[in-house]
C-alpha cells in the first residue's frame, strides 16, 4: 500500500483521537492470513499538520511487524519541541497493548513550567522522559502505568533535574504521584 493522506481528521476514525487536519504519505509492506499474524513494515510521514490545536512540522511513525507485534520507532517536532518514542505495540489484539519509552523536550507551553521550577537563568526548556506500559487507548476504558522524568535543560547544555511522577489509569481515573525538586 502506498497512499497520501490530505486534511484528515483522525477524530473521524477513532473517536477517542483528538481532532486534526493531518496530510502525509503512508507505505505498507504487509503480509500474513490476518492482521494479528501479519508481518512487514509500515511507515508514515506527516508533514505540515494539525493535531489536537498544534501545529506538526514533522512526524515520522515506523511499525515493524512480526506476527501482529510491532516494534515502533516515532520521531517528531511539535512548534519547535521535539518527540521521540520506541517501544513495543500489539495494536491488533482486542485490547491493543504496548511498551513505550522515550523523551518529549522542548513543547509548547511548557517554557512556564521549566521556568517556574529551574529559574529563569538560560532560558530553560522542560525535558520530559517516559516509561509506558498500558492496553487499550481510550481514557475511559484503558490501563497505563508508568514513570516521567522531568528536568529543564538551559541554553549552555547544563541539565537540571526537576523531579519524577508514576502515573497510573485504570478506570477513567488518572493517578499521579509527582515529586518535584522544588527551591
Amino acid at each position: 500500500l502506498q497512499g497520501t493522506v490530505r486534511r484528515f481528521d483522525p477524530a473521524h476514525l477513532y473517536e477517542a483521537t483528538p481532532a486534526g487536519s493531518l496530510n502525509g504519505r503512508i507505505e505498507a509492506n504487509v503480509r500474513g492470513s490476518s492482521l494479528v499474524q501479519s508481518s512487514g513494515r509500515v511507515e508514515f510521514r506527516l508533514s505540515r499538520s494539525r493535531l489536537a490545536g498544534k501545529s506538526l512540522e514533522r512526524l515520522n511513525l515506523r511499525a515493524d511487524l512480526h506476527r501482529g507485534r510491532a516494534v515502533v520507532a516515532l520521531r517528531g517536532s511539535v512548534e519547535g519541541g521535539a518527540i521521540i518514542a520506541n517501544g513495543r505495540i500489539r495494536p491488533f489484539d482486542s485490547i491493543p497493548q504496548y511498551r513505550l519509552h522515550g523523551a518529549a523536550t522542548g513543547l509548547p507551553g511548557t517554557e512556564a513550567v521549566a521556568r517556574t521550577l529551574a529559574g529563569e537563568v538560560g532560558e530553560p526548556v522542560l525535558d520530559i522522559h517516559f516509561q509506558l506500559n498500558g492496553a487499550g487507548f481510550s481514557p475511559k476504558d484503558g490501563r497505563l502505568s508508568g514513570r516521567v522524568e522531568l528536568a529543564a535543560l538551559r541554553e549552555d547544555g547544563d541539565r537540571a533535574t526537576l523531579g519524577h511522577s508514576t502515573v497510573a489509569l485504570r478506570d477513567g481515573r488518572l493517578d499521579a504521584r509527582p515529586e518535584l525538586y522544588v527551591g
